[in-house]
């Protein structure tokens, strides 16, 4: 999956606009727009900020993890709203842990694409 995909499939599943992604990272919306429609490439200072903002690794941002698996087109968004919900109500401690934890198991499934 490329990075214009990702980006949108990232920033949608996580309920945001376009413009509410772009004022978390001090951009217009037409950056952004630019960004998911290929017409632009992000500096890698802004995939930086991108991928620390939306809280994925710059790997998954940019396709490098993950490869054969389209794991955000293959969730239920039904499924995980509750664990959205679930997860908002912890510290920032605990949504933390929870994202570290969700990164090592992505690590370790990306292993298992390279086999």
């Amino acid at each position: 999956m490329d990075f214009c995909t990702r980006l949108r499939q990232i920033r949608t599943s996580k309920g945001m606009s376009q413009a509410a992604l772009a004022g978390r990272l001090g951009l217009s919306k037409q950056a952004i727009h630019n960004y998911e429609s290929g017409a632009n490439t992000p500096t890698h200072g802004v995939l930086i900020r991108i991928a620390d903002e939306m809280e994925v690794s710059l790997d998954y941002l940019t396709g490098r993890s993950g490869a054969g698996r389209d794991l955000v087109a293959e969730r239920k968004p039904e499924a995980y709203e509750g664990m959205l919900g679930r997860i908002a109500m912890l510290t920032e401690e605990g949504r933390q842990e929870v994202s570290e934890y969700i990164d090592r198991v992505m690590e370790r499934e990306a292993s298992y694409d390279k086999r």
